[in-house]
């Protein structure tokens, strides 16, 4: 019953539930009210997520309104290792985990995943000419079992203590090579899932970036890697280091939100980076 709860979970999240459809087919209301009373019947949707989604209280509220008999269990963490204990131990506790391309990819690899597209019923979710540019997308090759629902630009996640630093010295992101920052950026190790792993993606393949840039911001500015998302907050707001990379934008808005000096090169709005993304040589930007 478990990809039953999946599916009218992920209803919800990608924002098509509509609260009654005038005019559905016979046999997908017949498939519909099946998948809702078995759902019904076990009463419960199990979460693995990272601690960085931050829309999914809101949405797992939403859920739970609609369908009040079915507890929403929400489990915060790396749902890899996570899956993969539990799989040794011969146990089925998750019912869909969400996490980055790096998390649903390794997911796949492990062999742990059921085809999410088998579970899409209703028209909004399973007619792919709905969705934006008429395909659904999915990390892995068959198309099947790790489906991208979201999709946002990645500028690196650049987050800066507004006391230490004038963003105005940032026109390109070739600027962060500047010998002045030297020992003073934080950065997120992307080695492990998590944020950064899609920045050095883009990086690396930007034709005005590239390997170079890669090799030289990792090689020459002596940056001090964390892992555990809350300390490179905590180095960011007490002023440790001025700059942070590939830091978790959620942590970072609700710092910014309690009153912390911090901010973002990614805020609405600032478009420094965001042009130099497009032109990330200095003369160009300008």
């Amino acid at each position: 019953m478990r990809r039953v709860i999946v599916f009218y979970f992920l209803l919800l999240t990608f924002a098509f539930w509509r609260p009654a459809f005038a005019q559905i087919k016979p046999d997908w209301q017949t498939e519909s009210d099946k998948t809702l009373k078995a759902a019904r019947k076990e009463g419960q949707v199990t979460i693995y997520h990272f601690a960085g989604a931050p829309a999914l209280p809101i949405e797992a509220g939403v859920f739970q309104r609609r369908f009040p008999e079915i507890k929403v269990a929400a489990v915060s963490g790396d749902p890899v290792p996570r899956i993969l204990t539990e799989r040794r131990a011969g146990k089925y506790l998750a019912d869909v985990a969400i996490g980055g391309s790096t998390t649903t990819w390794n997911l796949y690899l492990a062999k742990a995943l059921d085809p999410i597209k088998d579970a899409m019923i209703l028209p909004e979710v399973a007619d792919e000419s709905k969705w934006w540019k008429g395909r659904h997308y999915y990390v892995d090759p068959e198309r099947k079992y790790a489906f991208m629902f979201i999709g946002t630009p990645d500028l690196g996640y650049i987050f800066y203590n507004t006391r230490l630093v004038n963003p105005k010295e940032f026109q390109s992101f070739w600027d962060f090579l500047d010998p002045k920052w030297k020992g003073k950026i934080a950065a997120r190790d992307v080695r492990t899932p998590g944020t950064g792993g899609t920045s050095v993606r883009m990086f690396y393949h930007h034709p005005k970036l590239g390997p170079e840039f890669i090799r030289r911001f990792f090689g020459e500015m002596d940056l001090t890697l964390f892992r555990d998302r809350r300390q490179g907050v905590d180095w960011l707001i007490t002023g440790k280091f001025p700059v942070c990379l590939f830091c978790p934008s959620s942590d970072m808005g609700q710092a910014k939100r309690q009153g912390f000096p911090v901010d973002g090169f990614e805020e609405p709005g600032r478009v420094r980076l965001r042009r130099a993304i497009h032109q990330p040589d200095i003369a160009a930007a300008r």
